[in-house]
């Protein structure tokens, strides 16, 4: 069973933490952090995200800092139906 990580966000980036962990079974993120920039770009990259988000069956945050987390509530805009695992 081969397992792909696709670099989402954070990528020669210091903001916007986002990686999509997949398998034949599965699709995980990791992080969905808020990216920041100029007001279009923050906008275009915060809405738009290159999986779809009703096929995730986890979001997995590694710490609560915003450019890890931040971006949630724009997953559940766009569909997000899955759990939200984080530490305590």
């Amino acid at each position: 069973m081969a397992i792909k990580i696709k670099f989402c966000g954070g990528v020669r980036e210091v903001t916007g933490s986002s990686h999509l962990v997949s398998s034949p079974k599965s699709n995980i993120l990791l992080d969905c952090g808020i990216f920041y920039g100029h007001r279009d770009e923050f906008y275009e990259v915060n809405t738009t995200f290159s999986y779809k988000t009703h096929l995730l069956d986890a979001v997995v945050l590694s710490h609560a800092h915003i450019d890890h987390c931040g971006n949630i509530p724009s997953l559940i805009k766009k569909g997000l139906r899955s759990r939200v695992f984080s530490t305590t």
